[in-house]
């Protein structure tokens, strides 16, 4: 098997990894403050099911395309690491894991820097797979999203926090506020590139894909919100966006 065929079932078996070890620490966190009749229960709730909505679902399109052998496909250029970036955006659950558990597996610098590098580089993958499918081909694209991917943990890296305490709050600085604001700003050009792709082709897979990734980002992004309105309608656009991108890869080629 070449390395081409062999990345994507590698990328499906990391993402899996990573979804069943968020997902048992969002588990252990709200078990924990019901059993303990914690007033925070309900807030936590809406701060994670969106995403642990997002995590459990950006599995299925991959899956999909594996089970309809198309890993091949253009879609299977464009998923794995996209929705594995995607999955990493639930480290969010650590600091309350860990505060809970005793648990510090990881230091609070470097639980910071995973949460702002998950921001970042998952705009950044989403304006890759937009840059994709509007039709740009380049045999260094893997190269260009590696820099890009490195450029993202640089920035996250040596982006200052202003006290120990706010290495656990992803909302409380001003480096946090530009690194929110950088990635707003590639999620808008990538959701206008793909407008800008759905009028240049106006196949019904082309629009069907671009409305789906519309929906991914729309609902990512309503997810840090954190009130039940938005939790809502995040798990719910995100949901109907997986859907859409998944009946989609049967036309995959």
């Amino acid at each position: 098997m070449n390395n081409k065929k062999l990345a994507p079932t590698v990328f499906l078996i990391i993402q899996a990894l990573i979804t069943f070890s968020f997902l048992s620490m969002t588990v252990n966190v709200i078990v924990t403050l019901t059993l303990d009749n914690s007033v925070n229960t309900l807030q936590v709730f809406i701060t994670y099911i969106p995403q642990v909505v997002i995590l459990v679902s950006s599995l299925v399109p991959l899956v999909a395309l594996r089970l309809r052998r198309k890993l091949h496909s253009e879609d299977g250029e464009v998923f794995p690491i996209l929705f594995t970036t995607v999955s990493v955006q639930a480290a969010t659950i650590i600091p309350y894991f860990s505060t809970l558990s005793g648990f510090f597996f990881l230091s609070p610098r470097i639980i910071l820097i995973i949460e702002r590098f998950s921001v970042l580089a998952v705009a950044v993958m989403f304006l890759f797979a937009a840059i994709q499918y509007f039709g740009f081909q380049s045999a260094k694209v893997n190269l260009y999203i590696f820099y890009s991917l490195l450029a993202c943990l640089l920035i996250c890296t040596l982006a200052p926090a202003n006290s120990t305490r706010e290495y656990f709050d992803l909302f409380n600085s001003y480096s946090d506020a530009y690194i929110f604001f950088a990635s707003f700003i590639i999620y808008l050009v990538a959701a206008l590139t793909f407008v800008v792709s759905a009028v240049k082709e106006k196949s019904a897979q082309n629009i069907r894909r671009c409305i789906s990734f519309i929906f991914l980002m729309l609902g990512i992004n309503l997810a840090f919100l954190n009130d039940a309105a938005s939790a809502i309608v995040s798990s719910v656009l995100y949901i109907v966006g997986i859907i859409i991108l998944v009946f989609n890869t049967r036309d995959s080629f």
